[in-house]
């Protein structure tokens, strides 16, 4: 086994006609990979790297997280506004100076 993929997990794919190949359900399901959505394929050294396009890749996480967050019964906007809170939080601890100018 290659060195290199120590620690990976790795699908056999073919490449069929026309160039095309399948990618495992699982691995279309894991990163949200419908029809239509846009992969980058890379070449790097001597092996090829498949992933998400950025714009489809972010789609696909913040569905994710919205998904998470509907099974624990809360909205986005609720997680943003107690991270406002946290920080606000750590500020005064750490930098309560900076946190009486920002109030004024």
């Amino acid at each position: 086994m290659n060195p290199q993929f120590y620690g990976t997990k790795r699908h056999v794919v073919f490449v069929r006609g026309r160039g095309r190949l399948t990618i495992p359900a699982s691995v279309r399901a894991k990163y949200g990979l419908e029809k239509g959505t846009a992969l980058v394929l890379a070449e790097e050294e001597d092996r090829l790297v498949l992933y998400p396009s950025q714009e489809g890749y972010v789609e696909a996480v913040l569905d994710r997280v919205s998904s998470a967050l509907k099974e624990q019964g809360l909205t986005l906007k609720e997680v943003l506004e107690q991270d406002e809170e946290v920080r606000m939080e750590l500020l005064r601890d750490q930098y309560p100076e900076l946190v009486e100018m920002l109030e004024r």
